[in-house]
């Protein structure tokens, strides 16, 4: 009996700590599940706001926007953030402390939780004479609710309904403070080119600015402005560059170039005597021709020396090239182009045995102000 008893009273012991660890367990786990994240709170579908109206006073940096639920549930509010670039593709601006209504980082509607109700509107305005960036070109605007979590109220993101809405900034015609420099064409104001810089063609109180050619300033209009209004040195009395000129910098620097043209003309076939009986033999059917080759210079500012030329060819064989000759003065008479003037060799030939072949001669130089000039001439015989 005794050993009986002591077996009993070591049972009861057992079954007394099981249910002690499962009682300890539960409450564990009961615990523990209070730190485990749930599952993310989402709108439901059908969350929808619009801008049915927007007045955007860049100028004095308001914008004032008209939101309207046209969704099927009521809403608590909206983040809104903006771009100031064209090119910016994420709204990275936050705009809501900008705004009276704006509280912890979003606007929220006054009136109960969820205080915007299907086809309600409200106006919100800003005010950005604070704000470090430039003028807005769009904003985004993302929905809040208010959903119940347990017995607590959530604000819930409805990212999902977020809408993009471009900016467009509104040029007052009634307003008696232009700003100049803003990029807006307001009241009084003929021109605005977003600076206050004169000599631009706007001017610092943004009045169209007359072109002055002759004041060494490059305007819209001028090629060229050598701080005069004279023609005949690379820069004409209109500020345009002159033929035989080169100009650049501010006030314009001109350089006067040799314009080096090369022309043929007179081609005949088979005339006169063979140019090079050895090697063109009209029995086996080669045929010649000469020309006149004539070297010009057309800017009538700087003189030419011609230092090279060289043919090339193209026929039914194949392109090649005659070695580089230097001849010019044997053949031409002279290397030197006076400016405006030309030299010219009418005993100029080629030949071939080929049904068609063609030409491209070509003169290198220099002008007298050492500028290198090229210039060729390309025909075909046959």
């Amino acid at each position: 009996m005794i050993k009986n008893k002591k077996g009993v009273n070591n049972v009861i012991g057992y079954i007394l700590l099981v249910s002690m660890a499962v009682v300890i367990s539960i409450l564990v786990f009961q615990w523990l599940k209070s730190y485990i994240p749930t599952d993310e709170i989402a709108c439901p579908d059908g969350i929808s706001l619009f801008v049915e109206n927007s007045v955007y006073k860049c100028y004095i940096d308001n914008l004032t926007l008209t939101i309207k639920n046209n969704g099927k549930f009521s809403v608590g509010g909206y983040y809104i953030r903006g771009t100031n670039s064209s090119t910016q593709s994420l709204a990275i601006l936050e705009l809501s402390s900008f705004s009276p209504q704006g509280t912890g980082g979003a606007i929220i509607f006054e009136g109960n939780e969820n205080g915007l109700n299907p086809g309600n509107k409200i106006n919100n305005s800003f005010s950005f004479s604070s704000a470090s960036f430039n003028i807005l070109k769009s904003i985004e605007i993302i929905p809040i609710r208010y959903q119940k979590v347990g017995n607590n109220d959530r604000i819930v993101s409805c990212a999902e309904s977020r809408i993009t809405f471009p900016l467009s900034c509104y040029n007052s015609t009634t307003s008696s403070n232009p700003i100049c420099g803003n990029s807006i064409t307001e009241t009084g104001e003929q021109c605005d080119d977003g600076n206050t810089n004169n000599g631009d063609g706007c001017s610092s109180t943004c009045q169209t600015e007359t072109p002055l050619c002759g004041n060494g300033i490059i305007n819209s209009g001028e090629q060229c402005d050598d701080s005069n209004s004279a023609s005949g040195d690379g820069c004409s009395s209109s500020c345009l560059i002159e033929l035989g000129y080169s100009c650049s910098g501010t006030p314009s620097t001109c350089t006067g170039l040799g314009i080096f043209n090369a022309t043929y003309s007179s081609l005949s076939k088979d005339t006169g005597s063979n140019p090079d009986p050895t090697n063109c033999k009209p029995s086996q059917g080669c045929h010649w021709w000469y020309f006149t080759s004539t070297l010009q210079e057309l800017g009538g500012i700087e003189g030419i020396t011609v230092n090279s030329r060289q043919k090339c060819y193209s026929d039914a064989t194949g392109d090649y090239c005659d070695p580089v000759k230097t001849d010019i003065s044997a053949k031409f008479g002279t290397n030197q182009i006076i400016a405006g003037s030309s030299i010219s060799w009418n005993n100029n030939y080629i030949f071939t045995y080929e049904a068609s072949l063609t030409l491209t001669e070509t003169f290198n130089g220099t002008d007298d102000n050492l500028n290198s000039v090229s210039d060729s001439y390309t025909f075909t015989v046959s």
